[in-house]
This record gives structure tokens, sequence and C-alpha cells, in this order.
């Protein structure tokens, strides 16, 4: 199965964007053991996620449903007014 990963990183943030929830929580799932093999992990403290849906006209956020390999669930975000991501 080819993938197309599209991703941002700065320091110590990275956003995994993907046009599924089913390849989200691959793509976590394989970075958080990536990071495991390098001795790091996720602050339980520092991550979000969200979806954006897109209709034939627009869009909009909703929430996306994606757990850390220990069953955590990631919490969604919400957006202001502006539509900006808010924690």
């Amino acid at each position: 199965m080819k993938h197309s990963i599209s991703y941002l990183a700065f320091a110590d943030d990275l956003i995994l964007v993907t046009d599924n929830l089913e390849i989200t929580q691959q793509l976590l799932t394989h970075t958080e053991l990536h990071f495991k093999d390098m001795g790091m992990f996720i602050a339980d403290n520092k991550y979000a996620s969200l979806q954006v849906t897109t209709t034939r006209d627009s869009w909009y956020i909703s929430t996306g449903a994606v757990n850390l390999a220990g069953g955590v669930r990631i919490p969604s975000s919400t957006v202001n007014d502006n539509g900006l991501p808010l924690r």
C-alpha cells in the first residue's frame, strides 16, 4: 500500500497530516515505535488532534479519535472563530 505522508516538524513538535483516521492511527503508532527506539516519547500533556472534513463547497473541524500505543486517547482540539486550533 502506497502512502503520501505530509508533516511539519520544528524542534520538538511534529504534525502528522493524513486523509483518514485509520492511516492517522497507523502513522501515530509507527511514529511512537521510532521515538521509542531513539529513547523518546510523546509527552502526555503536549498533544492534540483535529480532523478537517471537507464537503463539496466547504470544510469543517470535527473530532478525531486516535490513541497512543498504551491506549491513551489523544484529546481533540477545538478551533476559534478564525479556524485556529485551541488547546
